[in-house]
């Protein structure tokens, strides 16, 4: 720190960043040495085994809702049954902007390259809304080979449920169907009628096969059901008997494949020149996707680099060919990255955002899960270059920024 001037964080509204420095330098003064084992076995740990879906909904820290998790989960699963990435993730079915309605999903599938018809989403929205179909879809994917998009929405059941049938792994004798019967609320249905509706309209040339999954909230059986043909008469009542409707596949047909439930954790075999590609669109891989842009801008630079929200989410959009509404860019930001400490909002130039030293960690450890194709077997040693020496720099960065150096 240069002696003829204070640091800008010394003001006094600004003063708590600098005292969480002095206090965390105080904290491992002495025991810097014991940090930096304790920093490369939690590396060590983190590269010791295959990637899985556990890995990665972690960056939501404690703020993600079991709801959110069961939705990635179904998309996780649908990837692996479909071969298909999983797009839209949680996404709203419809939005109103400015007076206007438009679609997420039509968006979506445009992005992709296909050009939508106009869709009159005053005529179709009064006929589904008695039904009271829920606001977001859960995943849409997207067949462009085959021309066929199908939409999934998920229900979810506890394995100690009566109805459900315990299938731990293969059987000489499987059953037929996993789920024997179960009455579903129908506004999971009504939102499928409305997004194939809506889809069908705007691609009149692809078609549209919504999905109804249903999946163990507490393990890795699953049951897709099929609901192209269901009407909105056939949901007139409340509750809807799901084995009205026979079943598509289940985990009985992947167990009958002599495959082992535990597979369906792993990365999904998605062709991808990124492989950050081959996960499902959800809060969590968005998040990841900005981490890993802002680590690609960051990590060969002499200055902090601060990116603000449109930026990122246009390069966002562009990189991985997705549709990113106002409402999620939010909540990956602010509500996971920003609240978690894996970004930091710069107070002195604009409203941009730069990596803290986490989200350097998180984005380094992601690679290296993502790229490698087994275990990583490591010496203590390898951590210095590829994480410690990164989060020294981004901390000194950061420290020069505070004490009044520009930014790029």
């Amino acid at each position: 720190m240069s002696l003829n001037r204070a640091p800008r964080e010394a003001q006094l509204d600004h003063i708590d960043s600098l005292v969480n420095a002095y206090a965390a330098l105080a904290g491992y003064l002495n025991r810097v040495q014991d940090l930096e084992i304790a920093i490369s076995a939690a590396y060590r740990e983190a590269l010791s085994g295959n990637a899985t879906y556990y890995h990665f909904p972690s960056i939501l820290g404690p703020y993600a809702k079991p709801s959110e998790l069961n939705i990635s989960k179904a998309a996780w699963i649908a990837q692996h049954v479909l071969g298909l990435r999983a797009f839209c993730v949680g996404n709203r079915i419809v939005t109103l902007r400015d007076k206007q309605f438009g679609s997420p999903l039509v968006e979506q599938i445009a992005e992709l390259g296909l050009r939508p018809k106009t869709v009159k989403y005053d005529a179709i929205l009064p006929l589904v809304q008695p039904f009271g179909p829920q606001q977001r879809l859960d995943a849409l994917f997207v067949d462009l080979a085959l021309n066929v998009v199908f939409p999934l929405k998920a229900v979810w059941v506890a394995s100690g449920n009566a109805r459900i049938r315990q299938i731990p792994g293969p059987s000489l004798f499987p059953p037929k169907v996993w789920v024997e019967r179960i009455d579903i609320q129908r506004s999971p249905l009504a939102s499928l009628i409305l997004t194939q509706w809506i889809l069908s309209v705007a691609f009149p040339g692809m078609t549209v096969r919504p999905l109804l999954m249903v999946i163990d909230s507490e393990g890795w059986n699953y049951q897709i059901h099929e609901t192209r043909d269901l009407c909105l008469r056939q949901i007139s009542l409340d509750r809807f008997a799901l084995d009205q409707i026979p079943p598509l596949t289940s985990s009985v047909d992947w167990l009958k494949g002599k495959r082992d439930l535990d597979e369906l954790q792993r990365i999904p075999e998605i062709p991808a020149k990124n492989r950050l590609n081959r996960l499902p669109v959800d809060r969590a891989t968005r998040s990841y996707m900005i981490l890993d842009y802002l680590w690609e801008l960051q990590k060969d630079a002499d200055r902090l680099v601060v990116v603000d929200v449109p930026e990122i989410a246009g390069a966002i959009r562009q990189r991985h060919l997705i549709v990113y509404p106002i409402d999620l860019r939010r909540h990956d930001i602010e509500d996971c990255l920003a609240r978690g400490g894996f970004v930091e909002r710069t107070r002195y130039d604009g409203s941009g955002y730069a990596l803290a030293p986490s989200g350097v960690a998180r984005a380094v450890i992601m690679r290296q899960q993502l790229n490698q194709p087994g275990p990583y077997v490591m010496d203590v040693e390898d951590a210095e270059p590829h994480l410690l020496s990164p989060i020294r720099h981004q901390a000194r960065l950061w420290a020069a920024y505070k004490n009044g150096d520009r930014v790029l």
